[in-house]
């Protein structure tokens, strides 16, 4: 019997989060693990300069809407975000099983996916050693597919917590990660190499998932897939333009943008996959966003960022897709008609999905 603890960022209301985390427990269940469980992150020490902003009332976010005279869509925007909340909370998290308890003892914990190891942003835990291997409560600790994100190794230095991280990455079994930056990071701090996985939401199989959900009623439409208020006027007026021309509607999913003819909150996070499988393009900044553009096949304009560039273009190299990212907004439109060779892109998935359960079998099994 193995019971095993995944320790990810799986409470964050955020479809990527969910789905890497969904998608990580049914490849361990796929193993013959018995049961899989969700750890909760212990929170650690807030890191100068990335404590989060505190929560903003409703009355104080109506009185700057009106001061910014745009009441009805900062309005329509704190609504879409209360309603995408509850339903997270409600519908979306009970599909993981996060209402289980976790036991004392673990016969093994895996620490992954997303960026598990980016200490260097706002969040409520900050910094913690838990998330690098300090789990007392498992046999072993392994990562899969982790990230630092936009974490550099200069800034850990600077912080003087990378003698604390790499003491606790050498106590795991196995380290993998999922990008380049990431890589470095860690071969820097313990002089191992690390080995490099992809996300478990492109190695895990979704096709049953998307299957089961009913077909949409809306057609001929371009996928908005970002993060709020990330699009800005440049990228907005491309797109529109470029919608316009080919004669699309414009459907922004998950998050609330003006411009879109459409907002949508999916009543279940397979129903995003839906959503891109549906779409005839998809301009996304997100890195799960570029993900389930290549799982449904879609032609797609990834939105290079300072925020999102290790990830990114990580992803889009290894899938032989490097000609998928803009970092200007005139690229936009010329991205979106080239042609995908998805075939190759396939081939490469199918050989990082043997890689990735090898890894995951020799774990379980101690090899």
């Amino acid at each position: 019997m193995k019971e095993i603890g995944i320790l990810s960022m799986q409470k964050i209301k955020n479809c990527g989060s969910f789905m890497q985390s969904y998608a990580l427990k049914k490849m361990l269940e796929q193993q013959g693990v018995e049961k899989v469980y969700f750890i909760n992150i212990c929170p650690g020490v807030q890191l100068p300069g990335f404590v989060p902003d505190p929560p903003v009332s409703f009355l104080h976010k109506v009185t700057n809407a009106v001061i910014d005279r745009d009441v009805i869509n900062k309005i329509k925007r704190y609504l879409f975000y209360k309603f995408k909340s509850n339903r997270f909370c409600n519908k979306y998290f009970p599909m993981l099983g996060l209402d289980d308890i976790c036991p004392d003892h673990l016969d093994m914990a895996v620490i992954g996916s997303d960026e598990v190891f980016n200490c260097c942003q706002p969040s409520s835990w900050g910094f913690t050693t838990q998330l690098y291997g300090n789990i007392p409560q498992a046999k072993k600790v392994i990562s899969y597919a982790a990230s630092f994100g936009h974490t550099t190794y200069e800034q850990i230095q600077n912080f003087g917590i990378a003698e604390e991280i790499g003491k606790w990455l050498k106590t795991q079994t196995k380290i993998s990660v999922r990008d380049d930056n990431s890589f470095d990071i860690v071969k820097k701090l313990i002089q191992q190499e690390p080995q490099i996985h992809l996300d478990p939401a492109l190695i895990y199989d979704f096709s049953k998932e998307i299957n089961q959900c009913k077909e949409l009623n809306i057609k001929n439409y371009i996928l908005i897939y970002a993060y709020p208020n990330r699009i800005n006027e440049e990228e907005m007026k491309e797109i529109v333009s470029f919608a316009r021309k080919n004669g699309k509607r414009l459907v922004s999913l998950i998050n609330y943008y003006p411009w879109c003819d459409n907002s949508i909150i999916p009543s279940s996070p397979f129903k995003v996959l839906k959503w891109f499988q549906g779409a005839d393009y998809v301009v996304t900044d997100t890195f799960h966003g570029t993900i389930f553009s290549v799982i449904t096949k879609r032609k797609f304009c990834s939105l290079i960022r300072h925020t999102n560039i290790q990830k990114m273009t990580s992803l889009l190299h290894t899938l032989s897709l490097t000609e998928q990212g803009a970092t200007n907004p005139q690229e936009i439109e010329k991205i979106l008609q080239q042609e995908i060779h998805y075939d190759l892109v396939q081939s490469v998935i199918e050989q990082k999905r043997k890689e990735s359960y090898k890894y995951l079998n020799d774990a379980i099994n101690n090899q």
